[in-house]
Formats: structure tokens, C-alpha cells, sequence
């Protein structure tokens, strides 16, 4: 597969639960973005894809400076995908194989970053809980700061928070 839509899929970034993410090029616009395709057998229920709709419009509706921004939810030729902003800085688990360990001082900020994200999640209306928190959900641009990816497996929990 080298096109869906409007995207043309580029490279494969990595595989997950829920599908494989692909470096893309949006052709309208002509700009990079990450296009996570959900796994076949998982489309096949449609509960899950209901799902799987209302946390991408939790997500999409998040904008945060530590979180990775969701632009468009699709269906194309029984294909689902959800786009998101490229980041070109990789992962933080690819930058502790490559790298090693980090700085403390590096650590500090990144944990800083994440901690912000995680917070402000929670504080959202819908009460987001990402529920997948590690390093290769941790996506960084090109310039160093670290953005919180994947709240596929976040779950918004209703009713009253309690003070």
C-alpha cells in the first residue's frame, strides 16, 4: 500500500496494538504527517471502531505544546487511519538504544514535559487517562521537545470528578 486518500505512505515508522504508523506525505497541502492505519482484524468490529472514533475526537480536540496533535480520522477502501503531526526526532526509546542513558538534566526536562501533558489530559472535561505511557509513545520534534503520542488506549471517564 502506497496511497490512502489523500496520503501517500512513505515508510513504515513502527507497528503497534492498534496498527502500523507510516511517514506520509499529505499531497493537497504538501506537508509530512504520520498516518497510523488500524490493523485489519481489528475493523472488523464495530464496537471497537466506535471506540476507537470518540477517543480520536477526545485527542483531536487536545491541544497542547507535550502532546502530539491529531488533524483527521479516515475511512478509505475499509481502511481506518488517524493522521498526526510528523515527528522527526524519533522516540525516546530509540534515543535511550541509540544514545544511552541521558543526562539527568535531559531525563528531568523530558519528565517535565510528559508530566505537563499528563496533566493537562486529565484535567480535560473528559477526564483522558492515557493508559500507555512508555518511551515509544514519547515522540519528539525536531527541535528536542518532547510530545506525548498513541491515546488509542486512553479511556475518558464520565461523570463528576470528585475534589
Amino acid at each position: 500500500m502506497t496511497k490512502l486518500g489523500k496520503y501517500e505512505l512513505l515508510e513504515e515508522l513502527g507497528r503497534g496494538g492498534y496498527g502500523t504508523v507510516y511517514r506520509a506525505r499529505e499531497t493537497v497541502l504538501d506537508v509530512k504527517r504520520a498516518v497510523k492505519v488500524l490493523h485489519p482484524a481489528l475493523i472488523s468490529d464495530p464496537e471497537f471502531i466506535e471506540r476507537f472514533r470518540r477517543e480520536a475526537k477526545f485527542a483531536a480536540r487536545i491541544e497542547h505544546p507535550h502532546i502530539v496533535p491529531v488533524y483527521e480520522l479516515d475511512e478509505v477502501g475499509g481502511s481506518y487511519f488517524l493522521v498526526m503531526k510528523y515527528m522527526p526526532g524519533g522516540s525516546l526509546k530509540e534515543l535511550i538504544a541509540n544514545d544511552g542513558r541521558l543526562s539527568f538534566e535531559r531525563a528531568l526536562e523530558i519528565t517535565r514535559q510528559i508530566s505537563e501533558a499528563l496533566d493537562f489530559a486529565h484535567n480535560q472535561p473528559e477526564q483522558l487517562i492515557h493508559r500507555d505511557v512508555k518511551p515509544g509513545n514519547v515522540l519528539f520534534e525536531e527541535s528536542g521537545n518532547a510530545r506525548l503520542s498513541d491515546f488509542g488506549f486512553a479511556k475518558a471517564l464520565s461523570g463528576t470528578r470528585s475534589a
